[in-house]
């Protein structure tokens, strides 16, 4: 599930449904098809973004129209999704953490850790980004 000022968005992986609901009422709004499946979603400002880990595609859907506005892919083994920062953040099994510009959505390798990466979170009050590692035992 995602929050953001316009709603709440909640996932269906097995439908590849992303269902906007009121968070007053908990009414649906609208809902989304998505090709392929939905393992991560975020929000940020006018855009919900979801991630399939299987595929590396990343959808951006608008706020304002309930549409899928936009699609890129990101590199092989994406582990997990964030936002902020200005920008869409994905980290990846092979230790590489990945910057998306959300208006191309142009990927470009922001980092590289030593392990898998396994989740990410953005943290704008410190201006940083931070990412769970986990190495291999020796």
């Amino acid at each position: 599930m995602a929050a953001g000022e316009e709603g709440v968005w909640a996932v269906d992986q097995l439908a590849g449904l992303v269902t906007r609901l009121d968070p007053g009422s908990l009414e649906t709004t609208a809902e989304i098809k998505i090709t392929g499946a939905i393992d991560a979603i975020e929000v940020m400002g006018e855009y919900v973004w979801t991630l399939d880990f299987g595929t590396g595609v990343l959808s951006r859907i608008a706020v304002l129209t309930d549409r899928v506005v936009g699609q890129g892919s990101v590199p092989q083994g994406p582990t997990a999704l964030a936002v902020g920062l200005g920008a869409i953040w994905v980290s990846h099994s092979d230790g590489t953490v990945t910057k998306i510009d959300p208006a191309t959505l142009e990927a470009s390798e922001f980092a590289h850790m030593p392990g898998s990466a396994r989740a990410i979170a953005v943290d704008a009050a410190r201006k940083s980004i931070w990412v769970d590692v986990t190495r291999s035992p020796g």
